[in-house]
């Protein structure tokens, strides 16, 4: 494989983004898969994982095997300080796999938000407080900083979002985008190859779409253009296969 791809995907609840980054265990581009779970949401894939402890990974004694695939192993991650320690150990290059799923890049920022604003600066906080500008402002850093680390890393590494509306005051357009905290919604942009917004449209057909619009914040980084048509029922594998020109 010669290429890498970094990809966003935000929604609305239940459309399903967490069972569609879980596709990644379906295909051996992307085969096998690490996913981490931030919002304890593993639910609709309960089939579709294989339960693994935070310390196996971090010492490499996960057992893969190819009977696994279709499936993803997921580490449910809490704190902050477990995700560096994952991240830490993937540049080190100490991995068997071929892509990460994060599953949300919005519960990330809250993450590291809250331990931003409980540890760090002068202007700690307790829980119960709302955070100040020099919180935000740290924690924009730290998650950008973030998101290039897992690019410039893996093979494949893909992520899913909320959805946040913008109101565009002069027009009074409600505009979509990756719900993440201030200016760091648009700057993600920049850093991944592509970012999609996942919805069911009137026939209650899910659709994935990278065309940017009025109304959507979207990004199609690959040559040529191969996503800007939208993706009916996708998958890691549909996605993958729109990027080859298959």
């Amino acid at each position: 494989m010669d290429y890498k791809v970094s990809v966003l995907v935000f929604s609305y609840p239940g459309i399903g983004k967490t069972t569609l980054l879980a596709t990644a265990g379906e295909d051996e581009r992307t085969f096998p898969c690490l996913f981490l779970d931030f919002e304890a949401h593993t639910l609709p894939i309960m089939r579709k994982i294989i339960p693994t402890n935070l310390d196996d990974v971090l010492n490499n004694a996960v057992i893969l095997s190819d009977e696994q695939m279709g499936k993803v192993h997921s580490v449910r991650i809490r704190k902050w300080e477990e995700f560096e320690k994952i991240v830490d150990l993937l540049e080190r290059g100490e991995y068997p796999w071929k892509s990460v799923c994060v599953d949300s890049l919005s519960e990330i920022n809250w993450l590291n938000l809250r331990n931003i604003c409980t540890t760090q600066g002068k202007n700690r906080v307790t829980d119960n407080d709302p955070p100040q500008l020099e919180h935000y402002a740290r924690s924009n850093v730290q998650v950008l900083r973030l998101v290039r680390r897992f690019r410039d890393i893996l093979p494949h590494v893909f992520f899913s979002c909320h959805v946040r509306e913008d109101k565009d005051e002069c027009t009074g357009v409600i505009q979509l985008k990756a719900n993440l905290v201030g200016q760091l919604s648009g700057q993600v942009g920049y850093l991944i190859n592509c970012l999609g917004y996942y919805f069911a449209d009137r026939d209650s057909k899910r659709i994935l779409s990278f065309c940017p619009t009025h109304k959507v914040v979207a990004k199609d980084g690959t040559a040529g253009g191969r996503l800007i048509e939208p993706i009916e029922d996708p998958t890691i594998s549909k996605i993958l296969e729109r990027i080859e020109g298959r």
